[in-house]
């Protein structure tokens, strides 16, 4: 009788975690048709404001403040300065485009409108874990790569001609690549020229670090080498930007170059955001 009590007592604990555990996971459905999946959830929010005024203690904000550790590297703020007006550039043309397609006629320009034609409802965006990207493989049939910020499985490749917001895209390389620090949605309330209503709108967007292509490396087939990335530096303006999740083709496989060492050989980075503390000096790209 004390053995089956013992027993019964653990098994009703298992159900336990396993009911607090379901009911925190994000459910993103395995679902092969369509280009990707975000979930729909809002319980996981991020108070504009708030991401701001935290995000402006990341060392990346500080370090021209700390004297000789400036000597590094000359870093702007990502975060604050540049987080949310990359955000509403990057959101605007979208924007435009969807009341395009909702009213008919041609699209206002873009390169007229305010970017403060662009309000987020509640000041909030909504965090999520997993973006599930739909792709055909070689061997032509459906396959699907999952994305999560928190793991080694976050790097994604887009066609270089699709991603105008990354600078350091190479003229001769077809693809470009990017680490996603954040998977998020927002419901956008446009007020600017050709406004229909204010019934506010949902745009997922991904938050990335962008990598930058050696062209200078001997790589592809005919060079018998794997293409060869980096991180650009955080002080450049372009290092961090936003990605419409229907640009992504598919996750993709970041090695580290092992052979070049860390590029913190102290192993303190500058930016707990970017989490460039464990950055490698060059990597390869899986083909």
């Amino acid at each position: 009788m004390k053995q089956l009590t013992r027993i019964e007592r653990r098994e009703a604990r298992i159900r336990r975690i396993r009911n607090t555990l379901g009911r925190q996971r994000e459910v993103v459905p395995n679902i092969l048709h369509g280009h990707h999946h975000i979930a729909l959830s809002q319980k996981y929010h991020e108070h504009i404001g708030t991401f701001l005024r935290t995000n402006a203690g990341d060392p990346a904000t500080t370090v021209r403040h700390l004297g000789r550790q400036f000597s590094r590297q000359h870093h702007t703020d990502p975060f604050g300065q540049n987080f949310l007006p990359k955000l509403k550039r990057h959101l605007l043309p979208r924007v435009l485009k969807f009341l395009q397609n909702r009213i008919g006629g041609e699209g206002a320009d873009d390169n007229n409108i305010s970017h403060d034609s662009i309000l987020f409802k509640h000041d909030r965006i909504y965090r999520h874990s997993l973006l599930r990207i739909n792709y055909t493989a070689y061997d032509v049939r459906r396959s699907q790569d999952v994305v999560h910020t928190s793991t080694s499985h976050c790097n994604i490749m887009m066609l270089a001609a699709s991603s105008s917001n990354n600078a350091d895209a190479s003229p001769s390389h077809p693809f470009c690549y990017a680490q996603v620090l954040g998977i998020y949605h927002a419901n956008i309330v446009y007020v600017g020229p050709g406004m229909v209503d204010y019934q506010p709108q949902c745009f997922e967007f991904l938050w990335v670090r962008w990598y930058k292509v050696m062209e200078k490396v001997p790589a592809g087939w005919t060079a018998r080498r794997l293409d060869r990335i980096r991180f650009p530096p955080l002080a450049k303006d372009d290092s961090f930007g936003f990605v419409d999740p229907s640009d992504v083709l598919r996750g993709c496989h970041i090695m580290p170059r092992f052979s070049k060492g860390q590029l913190h050989s102290d192993g303190k980075g500058l930016s707990k955001r970017a989490g460039d503390s464990s950055d490698w000096a060059e990597y390869y790209v899986g083909r």
